[in-house]
C-alpha cells in the first residue's frame, strides 16, 4: 500500500488519508539496562540544559545591567536551546520505559517541523550575535548608534520570521508519498530519517532541503567566519594586552557555540544516494 501524503494539507487531512496513524521509533536499544542508562544520560543533559539556559534568561531579564544587545541576543539563543531540548527529550525519556515506542503521525510531523524551525533560528541568531560583536570591536565608537534597540528588535523579529518561512516552505512545496512502513530508525522524528520511508522520488525534496540549507546554514556560517576574521584583524591592532584579552573574552564563548552548533549540522548535509531507497517505485 502506498500512502499519498501531501504536505500541503492540515493534520486532519494527513490522518484521514491513510490507515497508518503512528510511527514506531526504533532508535533506542531493545536492552532494558541500556535504555535505563540512556534515560539517566538524557535526563541529566536535559536538566542541565534547561536549568542553565533558564537561569541565563531569568538573569538577563531581572538584572538591568544585562539589558544590552549582546545579552538580548544571548537570551534568544538560550530560549531556542530550551525549546530545542523540550521538543523531543521528554518524549524520549518516556520511550526508555516502553518496549514499542510510538508517536502519532501528526505529532511526528509537528516535532520534525519544530526541530527544523529551531535549528534555522539557532543558525541565524548566531550570525546576528557575530554581527553584534563585529560592530562592538571594529567600530566601538559607533556601536550604540549602529546596534540600537530598534535595530536589535528588527533583527530578532526578522530572524524568527525568516526561520518560519524557510521551514514551512518545503512542507508546502514538496509533496511526499509514504509507504505503509512506519518503522523509523531514530529516537525522534527527524527529516532525513523520515525521507527514507518515502515511496516517491525524493530527489526534488532533497534538492529543496539542500538549497534551503545553503541559506540557513552555509551563508550564516560564512558570514560568521568573515566577521570573526575582521574581528581578529582588529584585535591584532590593539597594542595593550589587557585590551586584547577583553576583546577576546567577549568572543571566545560565542566561537565555541558556533563550533558546537554548525559542525554537526554541516555533517548532516552530506548528500545520501537516493537510488538505494528500497521503497521507491517509479
Amino acid at each position: 500500500m502506498i500512502l499519498n501524503f501531501p504536505l500541503t494539507g492540515n493534520m486532519e487531512d494527513w490522518e484521514n488519508a491513510t490507515t497508518v496513524t503512528e510511527i514506531v521509533l526504533m532508535g533506542l536499544s531493545t536492552q532494558p539496562h541500556v535504555r535505563a542508562a540512556l534515560f539517566v544520560l538524557f535526563l541529566v543533559i536535559y536538566a542541565v540544559t534547561v536549568t542553565a539556559n533558564g537561569l541565563i534568561v531569568v538573569l538577563i531579564v531581572v538584572d538591568s545591567h544585562l539589558h544590552t544587545p549582546m545579552y538580548f541576543f544571548l537570551s534568544n539563543l538560550s530560549f531556542i536551546d530550551i525549546c530545542y531540548g523540550t521538543n523531543a527529550v521528554p518524549q524520549t525519556l518516556a520511550h526508555c520505559f516502553t518496549d514499542r515506542p510510538t508517536i502519532p503521525l501528526g505529532r511526528c510531523f509537528a516535532q520534525m517541523f519544530i526541530t527544523l524551525f529551531l535549528g534555522v533560528a539557532d543558525c541565524l541568531v548566531l550570525a546576528v550575535m557575530a554581527y553584534d560583536r563585529f560592530v562592538a570591536i571594529c567600530s566601538p565608537l559607533h556601536y550604540s548608534l549602529i546596534v540600537n534597540w530598534k535595530v536589535c528588535i528588527i533583527l530578532v523579529v526578522s530572524l524568527w520570521v525568516s526561520s518560519f518561512l524557510f521551514t514551512i516552505a518545503p512542507f508546502f512545496i514538496m509533496p511526499v508519498r509514504l509507504c505503509d512502513r512506519n518503522m523509523l530508525n531514530h529516537f525522534a522524528c527527524e527529516a532525513q530519517a523520515m525521507l527514507k520511508l518515502a515511496c516517491s522520488d525524493i530527489r526534488a525534496t532533497g534538492l529543496n532541503m539542500l538549497i534551503t540549507s545553503v541559506f540557513t546554514l552555509l551563508l550564516p556560517f560564512v558570514f560568521i567566519l568573515v566577521a570573526y576574521g575582521r574581528i581578529g584583524l582588529a584585535i591584532l591592532r590593539i597594542r595593550s594586552a589587557q585590551g586584547r584579552g577583553k576583546a577576546l573574552s567577549t568572543c571566545g564563548s560565542h566561537l565555541a557555540v558556533v563550533g558546537l552548533g554548525h559542525v554537526p549540522q554541516a555533517s548532516s548535509l552530506k548528500p545520501k544516494p537516493q537510488a538505494s531507497n528500497p521503497n521507491f517505485h517509479r
